[in-house]
């Protein structure tokens, strides 16, 4: 998909983005575009929280999306009051419609405030997909108690919300970390999606393009999401059992989901999967996983070849991860191709650490991940501190007396050797022997010059 096809609005931008031309239904590419029958949906219910929320769920029923199957709750008014949803929630009544100021306890007690309109919404509904920015108040504070709510209602629920990005600061990165936690103990299902990941190295890429480029993923993992839902399963495991399974295995489960159309559409479809960002384009973070899991959605043209071509190749990269699929025919989809693949972590990848480290700690690493140079090499590959000299105890008594000499009345102490372990150096080992003027100053002076302590 490129950002020309792109027809939603900027994440965390109050008012949405419309590239010229694609603001109606009919500009919009065939490939992208959603049945706007209601009953194409049913039993589905998407709602969105804060401002990111408010845009991505416009951004779907601008891809004819049904507005009647969609809810927005914000404490912003101005955002509020110009969403395409049918349902619209104002959180914290006495708040003035200022939004919280980025405090999530302040986002939590204004969707508490409208609890009673959220579960309303929810009622009946057979899954509900969330979509949240992380980070700020409303998101943070209120989309954990819209899934305890949706839950509640008895709806199998699925939270996408959308990571902050690292230049928005440590502060909101803690924020958006707390939050997903939160998220996770809520929902039946999370999928993260962190906006560092479609950023371009690029320098003349500017902050608009840049939303674009992210919008264009989550919408269409948003799509993906809510047609698996409604797709009748003809092979493998239902998307709900799907959920069910990544939820009782992960620790943390992300998700890429792509389109394609054409004779080549399998092929197509795949290959966007794998060198989609969320992934960063590696089949090693899919070999990391505890397990893979591979939905398909197609039209009545889907053939079990293209499944076949599809889930093996997700296989092959997955080197001996276990992996399970699922396949639905949807008769919205004509001669497309949906791919959902999730990818569930019992620690998280590596990219998914804490970005914030310390220099100490950095430093750490690195002289772990140094090179062992052998025996070879110019410099030693391990070297152990040496044990003080031994001394006799007539020496000792002539040092002790020594040192008490010229302190008339003077208590004399007895100076012992402690009895104290030669260790390694430990991580340290490989390290560089720090040399001035022909002599290691990792080795102890009184050791390199024979100064005797005892």
């Amino acid at each position: 998909m490129s950002t020309e096809e792109f027809t939603g609005a900027a994440v965390g931008q109050d008012k949405p983005v419309e590239p010229v031309g694609a603001s109606s239904p009919a500009a919009m590419p065939q490939e992208q575009a959603l049945s706007s029958a209601p009953e194409a949906f049913p039993g589905v219910f998407v709602v969105g929280v804060g401002n990111a929320g408010v845009n991505l769920v416009d951004a779907l029923i601008r891809q004819d999306f049904p507005a009647s199957s969609c809810a927005v709750v914000n404490g912003d008014a101005p955002a509020l009051g110009g969403s395409l949803a049918a349902h619209k929630i104002a959180m914290d009544k006495q708040g003035r419609g200022m939004g919280f100021g980025g405090d999530p306890e302040r986002g939590r007690v204004g969707a508490e405030s409208c609890q009673a309109q959220i579960a309303e919404c929810c009622k009946e509904r057979r899954s509900v997909v969330i979509v949240c920015g992380m980070g700020g108040g409303a998101g943070t504070g209120g989309a954990p108690l819209v899934a305890r709510l949706a839950k509640a209602a008895g709806a199998l629920v699925v939270c996408l919300p959308v990571m902050p990005f690292e230049c928005e600061g440590a502060l909101r990165g803690r924020i958006a970390e707390s939050g997903l936690v939160d998220l996770r103990k809520e929902a039946d299902l999370v999928l993260p999606f962190r906006n560092d990941r479609v950023v371009s190295s690029e320098a003349a890429v500017s902050v608009l393009d840049t939303f674009k480029s992210a919008n264009e993923f989550i919408v269409c993992l948003l799509k993906c999401v809510v047609r698996a839902f409604t797709a009748g399963n003809v092979m493998g495991l239902p998307f709900s059992d799907i959920c069910t399974l990544m939820h009782d295995r992960a620790d943390l489960c992300l998700a890429a989901a792509a389109e394609s159309a054409g004779a080549e559409r399998a092929e197509t479809v795949v290959a966007r999967i794998l060198c989609h960002p969320v992934f960063e384009h590696g089949s090693a973070t899919l070999a990391e996983a505890e397990t893979v899991a591979v939905n398909v959605v197609g039209g009545t043209t889907l053939g079990i070849a293209e499944i076949n071509k599809i889930v093996d190749r997700v296989a092959q990269e997955s080197a001996s991860t276990p992996l399970v699929m699922g396949a639905a025919i949807h008769p919205e989809m004509g001669d497309r191709i949906a791919v959902m693949v999730l990818v569930d972590f019992r620690k998280g990848p590596q990219t998914e650490a804490p970005r914030m480290v310390s220099e100490q700690q950095a430093r750490g690493s690195r002289m772990a991940e140094m090179p062992d140079m052998g025996p070879g090499s110019s410099r030693p590959p391990s070297r152990l501190v040496p044990p003080p000299p031994d001394l006799s105890q007539e020496r000792l008594r002539q040092i002790h007396s020594q040192a008490g000499r010229g302190r008339k009345g003077a208590p004399r102490m007895r100076q012992v050797q402690l009895p104290l372990d030669i260790i390694s150096r430990g991580r340290f080992d490989k390290s560089e022997p720090t040399i001035l003027k022909g002599e290691d100053l990792d080795i102890p002076t009184y050791v390199r010059r024979g100064i005797s302590l005892n």
